[in-house]
């Protein structure tokens, strides 16, 4: 096992974490738009850790350097966590490699997010274990 930048040899393996993340946890809220996803994914990848498995992405960590619209410091906003539950036990040395290099890279802030229909207590338990403070909720509805 070992944590890696994007490399487009995984591309067809992120589509399919990407799938099973939306099927998972986003569906009830959004449609999938394969163009969309395509641009997402192009979007990040500057900023996807991947964790590979056997010569396979089973796992990514994935966001983007976002202004903060109050301080100079560099905050780096997750958009997608998602492992393959097979390997979920290695989420948190994802996770915890990524902020290692995040921090080299000279960001001051890392934010994550988890969505209110993925064992959200669990989560804020981890995240509080893991020195995260939380920070806001947010709600979405539909138009």
């Amino acid at each position: 096992m070992r944590i890696e930048r994007y490399q487009p040899k995984y591309e067809q393996d992120i589509i399919k974490l990407i799938n099973n993340f939306y099927e998972e946890s986003l569906e009830e809220y959004v449609k999938l738009d394969m163009s969309a996803l395509t641009k997402t994914i192009d979007d990040l990848k500057d900023g996807a850790f991947l964790l590979i498995i056997d010569g396979k992405c089973e796992g990514a960590l994935a966001g983007k350097e976002v202004a903060s619209p109050i301080s100079s410091e560099k905050v780096w906003q997750e958009v997608i966590w998602y492992i393959n539950p097979t390997y979920r036990h290695n989420g948190i040395r994802l996770l915890t490699e990524a902020r290692k290099i995040l921090k080299e890279e000279g960001y001051n802030f890392i934010t994550m997010v988890n969505m209110a229909n993925s064992k959200a207590d669990k989560l804020e338990r981890f995240y509080s274990s893991m020195g995260f403070s939380k920070m806001e909720t947010h709600w979405i509805g539909r138009l």
